[in-house]
């Protein structure tokens, strides 16, 4: 049977129709909730990557333009279908066909729906994509296809974090937990079914056994409560360490941050579950003990009692595929929650501008009662699972005690109290095997949700062996786009001790080269050469950094000092607040703190700050990128003038500019739009 997969964000609804046709053909196939491919798009997927992927799987697929409807009536089924969604390309899959309805599988919608074929065709754009499964198909031999088993990962790592003292301190506890309270019951039977016939001295050594029993039980709950605590802490600093560290090493010009907040968040909420499978295996140890325990008391209880279990397990288990389910709708919901209420804050201005905020707070209701909504079916999901045990021990118990009055073996009437006794620690047990085992299906399924594989670490930095880089060259430089040029064959050299402009309209490549200077990015083709002799393909991977100053408007402006920002000090205890660094005047105390999104500073002293940061370090290589476009004129003359300063400090300085007094200045101008 075809699975729907649900997309998560507005650019992974590829990825959802890729499993669901691989559902389509391989209906038994497992995990692929948690499957991931191997590409480094981060702007949704291509049809060309889909083909890729399907035929990783065995699956041959191509696209075709349809320009009428009739022409998809003998195509067979599965197929993608690309449709217009809010002015965006979104991709469906069409399962199949019941007289004028076809059924779709929508990774935007909750559940497979039909649809009219005159409907679905009126939202498409023209282009299908149809697989093939190939007669032939080892699905172990597919390639570019990783199953994602992080959370088993992070399980192993957890235990081999953990150290022997500590994973005895839990079994131990937990086991006591179940000894105690059976030791209380112990006493308190005897007791008081030989109330009269026992001495006055075993009645007090039986209640200070009681007391001592119910003291233990409690400092052992707080010691337990504690040591989970502190484990679970350890663990999520580990989780948490790790997803930060990974954000770090995985910048990309083109990836998508739009839920890295909410996918923390839902981390930081989620990530102990993975834990619970380790606890799950103490209770299990635990209750297989105490049913043992039920076996020696009295075989047919034994045999009642797993009959009820077999029942349970198997209810528990069919919710628990609601609970996987639940938690993917929260956490795409909740991400999109968020994302809205990050770009709301963003975006405030323009939107009192423009006067859309009752379209905003339309939406946010909607998202909100989506996600609160999401979150109350959690609950009733959880609470009816909880409900059972409870509905386990009653019906069980009620067998027992229907059993005792009907049989009138008033012989036995101790071990058939004991039977119930245990009966009730099974219970207690059962309700924490399901809560753990709730938390462990959420955690496994966050972490296979939001992809938190870590990031493979920076490579060794491959220096690029110069002491003074005096001269920076270009040779037969291109750069392609999605085989698109965006410049073609450039050959100049940036030399020290010249201001170097360059110009040229929107989309001819002048932010593409300085991104290839800075080793972001590699050209397509050609190589740039160091003072002259050391070549390379490209600068990716190399410590051309640690020559290079740059400035962006789009940098950031962090919260703290104005000094820290321009020091880019930010953690530092220390003040440096020299004169020295308000080189561009810029009108406010080195001592005013910003605040967290720079809105109690002017966007032309947010610019000074980035000015001055970059004109701060001494580097070889000063990279300007369009760093007038918001200046007056006397700020852009101080700006001029520290550039000169490094000009006759034999400093290579490139400008991206179109300003006629920065180009006035120049040693040598270069024009982008001459290289296509």
């Amino acid at each position: 049977m075809v699975s729907h997969y649900k997309q998560a964000t507005l650019l992974d609804c590829g990825m959802a129709c890729v499993k669901t046709i691989i559902s389509y053909y391989f209906p038994k196939l497992e995990h692929l909730d948690s499957l991931q491919f191997d590409n480094n798009n981060h702007q949704g997927l291509s049809l060309f990557e889909i083909e890729g992927m399907l035929k990783s799987y065995g699956i041959d697929a191509d696209s075709y333009q349809i320009d009428t409807p009739s022409l998809l009536n003998n195509v067979s089924f599965p197929y993608l279908m690309v449709v217009e969604r809010a002015g965006l390309p979104h991709y469906i899959v069409v399962l199949d066909r019941d007289s004028n309805l076809l059924t779709v599988s929508d990774p935007a919608n909750e559940e497979i729906e039909k649809i009219s074929s005159l409907e679905l065709f009126s939202q498409s754009v023209g282009i299908v994509l149809i697989p093939q499964k190939s007669e032939s198909v080892n699905l172990e031999d597919r390639k570019g296809v990783v199953t994602l088993s992080y959370a088993d990962k992070l399980y192993h790592r957890f235990l081999s974090s953990l150290s022997w003292k500590r994973k005895f301190a839990i079994f131990f506890l937990g086991i006591a937990k179940i000894i105690l309270p059976v030791t209380i019951a112990f006493f308190l039977q005897i007791t008081m079914s030989n109330l009269l016939n026992i001495q006055f001295s075993f009645q007090l050594f039986s209640l200070a056994s009681i007391i001592l029993a119910s003291y233990l039980y409690w400092q052992f709950s707080i010691l337990e409560t504690r040591l989970k605590g502190k484990i679970e802490n350890d663990f999520l600093n580990d989780i948490l360490s790790s997803f930060y560290q990974n954000q770090l090493n995985d910048f990309s010009l083109t990836k998508n941050y739009e839920y890295v907040s909410s996918y923390f968040w839902n981390l930081l909420l989620s990530a102990t579950g993975i834990m619970q499978k380790f606890y799950l295996k103490v209770q299990l140890l635990v209750f297989c003990l105490l049913l043992l325990l039920l076996l020696k008391l009295n075989i047919i209880i034994f045999a009642v009692t797993s009959l009820s279990i077999v029942i349970l397990g198997l209810y528990v288990n069919f919710e628990i595929r609601k609970v996987v389910k639940n938690q993917r709708e929260f956490i795409a919901k909740s991400s999109n929650f968020s994302s809205l209420v990050e770009n709301t804050i963003y975006g405030l201005q323009d939107i009192i501008s423009f006067q859309k905020s009752s379209d905003f707070i339309k939406e946010f209701n909607e998202r909100l009662n989506e996600l609160l909504g999401t979150k109350l079916d959690s609950t009733h999901i959880t609470n009816r699972l909880l409900a059972s045990t409870q509905i386990f021990i009653g019906l069980t118990g009620s067998f027992l005690i229907a059993t005792i009055i009907s049989m009138r073996d008033y012989e036995h009437i101790a071990e058939y109290a004991n039977s119930i006794l245990i009966l009730l620690l099974l219970s207690s047990i059962l309700s924490s095997l399901i809560t753990s085992w709730v938390a462990l299906k959420k955690s496994q399924y966050s972490f296979e949700f939001i992809g938190t594989e870590e990031v493979e670490a920076k490579r060794d930095v491959i220096p690029v062996s110069v002491a003074k880089i005096k001269q920076l060259s270009c040779r037969n430089l291109c750069k392609k786009w999605d085989e698109r040029s965006v410049f073609n064959k450039l050959n100049f050299e940036f030399n020290s001790g010249e201001l170097t402009v360059i110009t040229g309209g929107n989309g001819t490549g002048k932010s593409s080269l300085l991104n290839i200077i800075q080793g972001l990015s590699s050209p397509t083709e050609g190589d740039i050469v160091l003072n002259g002799m050391e070549s390379f393909s490209t600068l990716e991977e190399t410590d051309i950094l640690d020559y290079l100053s740059v400035y962006s408007s789009e940098f950031h402006v962090f919260p703290g000092s104005v000094s820290k920002n321009i020091n880019f000090t930010l953690f530092n205890k220390e003040n440096y607040e020299s004169n020295n660094l308000d080189s561009l005047n810029l009108n406010v105390s080195l001592s005013h703190q910003i605040d967290g999104k720079a809105t109690n500073i002017s966007q032309g002293q947010k610019q000074k700050i980035l000015l001055m940061r970059s004109l701060s370090q001494e580097k070889d290589i000063y990279l300007f990128d369009e760093p007038t476009e918001n200046l007056d004129r006397n700020s852009t003359e101080l700006f001029l003038n520290e550039v000169e300063k490094l000009v006759n400090e034999e400093k290579i300085v490139i400008v991206v500019t179109h300003d006629k007094d920065v180009i006035a200045r120049a040693s040598k101008v270069i024009n982008m739009d001459e290289f296509h």
